[in-house]
């Protein structure tokens, strides 16, 4: 037979389950009506080439780490277990965006112009807005899947509606002032904000200082900071050089995106920023020890 309450309650989990992700949409999609009523219809198309790139190098990420949630969940009722399971998925968060987010970023101008042309190239401010807050919000994915874990799905569901209401309103004040990129500037600024509030509300709730989460993640990012800033001048440089025609930008970019990524996790690796398994899942892709480093030492933890 059919019960209603248990029905309602699984109605009611789902629901805030997929909170995230339906905030995630009407942000997106919400942009575009506000800038075809303020703006006009050919900025959408500007922003829709920016907006599908984005959420294009969002979508890996977010499908590796919501595969963690079983494991998680079985650590949910040792405090410390979860904990470090908790900053493994942070760092993995952390690796992904930079690899899958912030790579596409440094080169993202040549990117999207072999892409689709000038439409992509004038969208490139709006593309780096967004995936600033795409970013951030994978930085805080592993806090909502440990919250999930111990069953305070309730975390992710108010920060989610109240992204919403803040996207609305922060877009409407930059849009008026600065176009399409305000549209993009009032969604990360929204993503960011509520990002870094739930981040403090799950440290709230395991009892945890926020900085025992940023110390370790600033220590896993610093070496990957001037390589990006080297590939960006590269992009800067090689850019005029190949502007001129797409069948020139779209082997560049191949090849920036490549190096970008493949540098970056040598630099990583041979600064000892990757994880045991991590270390060892390059060895099987056949990177060379003299390349990686001959050991893989845990990352720190505190």
């Amino acid at each position: 037979t059919l019960k209603p309450r248990p029905m309602l309650g699984m109605l009611i989990h789902g629901s805030s389950i997929q909170m995230t992700e339906m905030a995630h949409f009407v942000n997106f999609q919400l942009d575009k009506l506000l800038i075809a009523g303020y703006v006009g219809l050919y900025e959408v198309a500007h922003y829709e080439v920016a907006s599908r790139a984005s959420q294009a190098a969002r979508s890996l990420p977010v499908t590796g780490l919501s595969t963690a949630l079983p494991a998680v969940a079985r650590t949910a009722l040792n405090a410390e277990a979860l904990w470090s399971a908790y900053l493994r998925m942070s760092g993995y968060a952390l690796k992904l965006g930079l690899l899958f987010v912030v790579v596409p970023v440094t080169v993202a101008p040549i990117l999207l112009f072999s892409w689709v042309g000038q439409i992509g190239y004038h969208g490139r401010f709006v593309f780096i807005l967004l995936s600033g807050g795409v970013f951030v919000g994978l930085l805080t994915m592993p806090a909502g899947i440990a919250a999930q874990a111990l069953g305070r799905i309730e975390l992710e569901r108010r920060w989610a509606l109240v992204c919403i209401v803040l996207n609305i309103v922060f877009s409407l004040l930059a849009i008026r002032q600065f176009g399409k990129e305000g549209a993009a500037m009032g969604t990360a600024a929204a993503v960011c904000l509520t990002s870094a509030l739930l981040m403090l509300n799950f440290h709230r709730l395991v009892g945890r200082s926020i900085m025992e989460t940023l110390r370790p993640l600033a220590w896993q990012i610093a070496p990957a900071v001037p390589v990006l800033l080297a590939w960006i001048g590269i992009e800067h440089g090689l850019r005029p050089l190949v502007i001129h025609s797409r069948y020139f930008m779209a082997p560049t970019a191949v090849v920036l995106l490549a190096g970008c990524m493949l540098s970056l996790v040598v630099v990583m690796a041979r600064c000892k920023r990757l994880d045991a398994a991590e270390h060892a899942w390059l060895r099987r892709m056949r990177f060379p020890a003299w390349v990686i480093g001959p050991t893989a030492p845990e990352l720190k933890s505190q």
